[in-house]
């Protein structure tokens, strides 16, 4: 009988380690595709099939050992053979492109700063919105926890600008 230290053993409460992860899965950092290195326990876990399904959010997501996790933390650790300390942002905003030249530690500002402008946005700029009482576009940026608002500005192009050059800034 193996002892717990074992890298075929692993408990449900122990951390999943780079060493335990490299046994149960390839990454091709080139792809960013991991896939199954050899059977495991569950039936749909086949030795040269990707592995992970896309969640709601459009990122990769992973069992390993009765537990979920996101695929570019698991391309990071298998890479870097740590987890990363942070946040793992995709360069390119595309949650599924685990490709290691995509991927990068960052803080949680780092990480929101990187995001696109969001599903509800009519204006089709980040971080500008129309404000119908004034009849001005505003442009509103959040930096170091705070909101900071930028001004009004009779079109949705100067609010833009505006919003541009204040991430440059910050």
């Amino acid at each position: 009988m193996a002892d717990d230290s074992s890298p075929e053993i692993h408990p449900k409460s122990k951390p999943l380690t780079a060493e335990r992860l490299r046994l149960l899965l390839d990454y091709d950092p080139a792809t960013g595709i991991l896939k199954w290195r050899k059977n495991g326990r569950r039936k749909n876990s086949h030795e040269g099939q990707p592995a992970g399904a896309i969640n709601a959010s459009g990122g990769l997501v992973v069992r390993v050992d009765y537990r979920m996790h996101h695929a570019a933390r698991l391309a990071w650790l298998h890479y870097y053979g740590e987890w990363p300390k942070g946040f793992v942002d995709h360069r390119n905003r595309n949650r599924a492109d685990n490709r290691i030249e995509n991927l990068r530690e960052a803080t949680p500002g780092e990480n929101s700063r990187n995001q696109g402008r969001a599903r509800n946005n009519t204006s089709g700029f980040k971080g500008v919105n129309y404000v119908k009482p004034t009849g001005k576009w505003r442009a509103v940026i959040r930096a170091h926890g705070k909101m900071h608002f930028l001004g009004g500005f009779v079109t949705k192009g100067e609010a833009a600008q505006a919003y541009r050059d204040a991430a440059v800034r910050r």
